[in-house]
C-alpha cells in the first residue's frame, strides 16, 4: 500500500510523554480508521448541502445530478484531511462508475486525476 500511496508514509503514529499513541491508529485498523473519518466528514458536508449519498466501503453512491458537487466535496475533504494529518497537499485520483447505459461524456475526466501539490 505504501508503494501505491506514498503519502501514507507521513501518517505515522505520534506518541505522548507516557509512550501511548496520540492521534493515530497503528496496526490493522489504521487505514480503515482514516477512510471512515474521511467518509463521515464527506457525508456530513453533503448533508449540509442536501445531497443524499450512500457510503459503500471507500466510495459514495450519489445521484447523477449531484455528481459534480459530490466529486468536489469528496476530493476537498480528502485534501483537507491529508493536509491536517500529514502536512502533505495531495489530490487523490478518483473514478466514476455509472449504471449500464448512463453516460457521463460531458464530465471532464481530467478533474479526477491525482497529483501531489507539495
Amino acid at each position: 500500500m505504501i508503494k501505491a500511496v506514498p503519502a501514507l508514509k507521513q501518517l505515522e503514529p505520534r506518541y505522548g510523554a507516557d509512550g501511548k499513541v496520540e492521534g493515530y491508529i497503528n496496526g490493522a485498523g489504521f487505514l480503515s480508521y482514516h477512510e471512515a473519518e474521511i467518509m463521515m466528514l464527506t457525508l456530513e458536508a453533503l448533508m449540509k448541502e442536501n445531497i443524499p449519498a450512500y457510503p459503500v466501503h471507500d466510495c459514495l453512491i450519489v445521484r447523477h445530478l449531484d455528481l459534480d458537487r459530490s466529486v468536489h466535496v469528496f476530493r476537498d475533504i480528502i485534501y483537507q484531511y491529508c493536509k491536517e494529518m500529514s502536512g502533505l497537499e495531495v489530490l487523490i485520483p478518483l473514478s466514476i462508475d455509472t449504471p449500464k447505459g448512463l453516460k457521463i461524456d460531458s464530465y471532464d475526466i481530467n478533474k479526477l486525476k491525482g497529483k501531489y501539490l507539495s
